[in-house]
Order: C-alpha cells, then sequence, then structure tokens
C-alpha cells in the first residue's frame, strides 16, 4: 500500500512539558484530517469532495521532542479513489498538501494575495504531474487548449474549496492561543507555521481584523506566566485589557515583562492590535523594547 507522511507538531505553552489539552488535541486533528482529506480526494477523484468522504490516515506515536507535542501521520492509499490521482499525489503529494495548507492559512488569515500565490504554485505542480502523461497529446494544439481549460476548471474547483475550509482551518488550530503559542504541520520536508495572531484570526474568520504591527506605549498591571498573558490598561477606553505576548523572552523567569509589571510600570512594546468593528479587543504583544516609571 503506497503512503506518504506528514507531521503536527505543537510548541510552546504545555507542550513544552509534552502535554497538550486533549478536547484541543482532539479537535485539532480532526481539522487537519478534514483539511488534508478534501484536497487529496479534490485531486484523486478530479472533483470537490462529497459531505462526509475521506481519504485514509493513520496516526503513529513518537517519541517525544523537547518543548514540543508531535503527532506523525501516515497518509495512505484510500479505496475508491482513481489511480490516476493516487499517482499524482505520490509524484508531487507533499508538495501540493504543503503549498494547499500555506494557502488555507493565508487566506483565512488575512492575506489572500499570498494565498493566491500558493494556489498557483498547485495547479503549476498538477500541470506537471499531467504533463508526463499528455506530453504526445499536448503536442496538437487542440489539446494543449483543453488542458488549459482544465486548468481553469481546477482553479475553480480549488477556489469553492479554499472557502469552504474556514470551519476545518479553525478546528485544525484549536489549541494554539489556549494550550500552546504555535503550531507547525510539515509536509514534504517544509512546515506550516501557525502562531497566535494568524490562529485567532482563523478562529474569528472575517470577524477579527488585525492590524500590522505598530509601536506601543502601553502601562502593564499585572501578568499570568501560564498563558503568557499580560493585563495592561486599555490603551482606547477605561479599564483592562488582556494581552497575548508572543516575545520569546517572557519565557524568562526573569524576563523585562513581569518586572514591569511588579512596578506597574510603562513599556514600549511592538505589537499587533486586533479589532472587531472599530473596539480593540486583542492585542499581540511581539518584541519588548523599553520599561520606564516615569509618565510618558
Amino acid at each position: 500500500m503506497a503512503e506518504s507522511e506528514f507531521k503536527v507538531i505543537y510548541l510552546g505553552g504545555d507542550a513544552g512539558d509534552h502535554a497538550i489539552d486533549m478536547r484541543q488535541l482532539g479537535t485539532s486533528l480532526i481539522g487537519v484530517d478534514k483539511l488534508v482529506s478534501d484536497i487529496v480526494v479534490t485531486l484523486s477523484a478530479r472533483r470537490l469532495p462529497k459531505r462526509g468522504e475521506r481519504a485514509s490516515f493513520v496516526m503513529k506515536a513518537r517519541e517525544p521532542i523537547a518543548g514540543s507535542v508531535e503527532v506523525p501521520a501516515i497518509l495512505q492509499d484510500a479505496v475508491g479513489l482513481l489511480p490516476l490521482g493516487w499517482q499524482i499525489l505520490q509524484s508531487v503529494g507533499p508538495d501540493i498538501i504543503w503549498n494547499w495548507l500555506k494557502a488555507v492559512v493565508a487566506y483565512h488569515g488575512g492575506d489572500q494575495d499570498d494565498a493566491q500565490k500558493y494556489l498557483d504554485a498547485m495547479l503549476e505542480l498538477t500541470w506537471q504531474a499531467h504533463e508526463a502523461r499528455d506530453r504526445a497529446d499536448l503536442a496538437r494544439e487542440r489539446d494543449l487548449e483543453r488542458h488549459m481549460q482544465e486548468n481553469r476548471e481546477w482553479r475553480a474547483m480549488l477556489e469553492t474549496l479554499i472557502e469552504r475550509s474556514q470551519p476545518a482551518a479553525a478546528q485544525a488550530v484549536a489549541p494554539v492561543g489556549a494550550s500552546v503559542t504555535q503550531m507547525r504541520i510539515v509536509a514534504g520536508g517544509r512546515g506550516v507555521d501557525i502562531n497566535t495572531p494568524t490562529a485567532d484570526k482563523i478562529k474569528a474568520g472575517d470577524k477579527l481584523d488585525i492590524r500590522p504591527m505598530q509601536e506601543m506605549i502601553l502601562r502593564v498591571d499585572g501578568f499570568t506566566f501560564h498563558n503568557r498573558k499580560l493585563s495592561i490598561e486599555h490603551p482606547e477606553r477605561g479599564g483592562f485589557l488582556d494581552s497575548d505576548v508572543q516575545d520569546p523572552i517572557f519565557s524568562q523567569d526573569e524576563n523585562p515583562y513581569t518586572q514591569a509589571a511588579s512596578r506597574k510600570a510603562r513599556i514600549r512594546v511592538f505589537a499587533k492590535p486586533g479589532y472587531r468593528g472599530e473596539r480593540l479587543v486583542k492585542l499581540y504583544i511581539m518584541e519588548f523594547v523599553e520599561a520606564f516609571d516615569e509618565v510618558a
């Protein structure tokens, strides 16, 4: 039986102790299964997946790597998939799956231009796989035109599939920001990395607008070390806001964030704000600049 391996890796947070919330892990693996299965079925059967249809995966346990939870998966030749489709997957499948996952993350993470780049790469890989089979036919102009028409049909299918993929993508990234701080899906030896801001954007669909990184001055009120939360005075209204600290130095026992919290000091940071409408509801602190006690 033919097979191809890919891996799902969770990093940071609970994963630092080789642990992860079981319910979130289950949700995540269901989402990854759905994302990969849908593209496998689409490429193999040359149509969109039917309701409940899926390709065949086997999860295999492996010794944990320091600071992570890793789940290898084997994609096996599924009964009922067309031999031609499976041949394509065996020749360029890992690269197609990698580009597909990159496209999904970019599309639902708010960068649709980047998503189109990965969809284009998928079409090129599919073309290459067909080209060897159709080399003689493609010498005739009418068959080249037919192939170009097939290419347009493939793009239409992929665009429909990616639009429908948000629920599965949200499931796939469920642990990120809650139990772990980052997730990586490896296919073809290359990783698709998803951090907390991107995961939250995917989960929210088009409801959360994560804006570009900017320099901000914030007053710190307190912190929660285990889930990387920093309580700050809300920059735009009264009250407080729990911000997510993505800066790696927050993992250190003694770090400038906790020191600033102990003094209720102000900090200058680079951060990404997240808005729903015009309301600031999330803040991702990416890099520390300085702390000061005087009024800014």
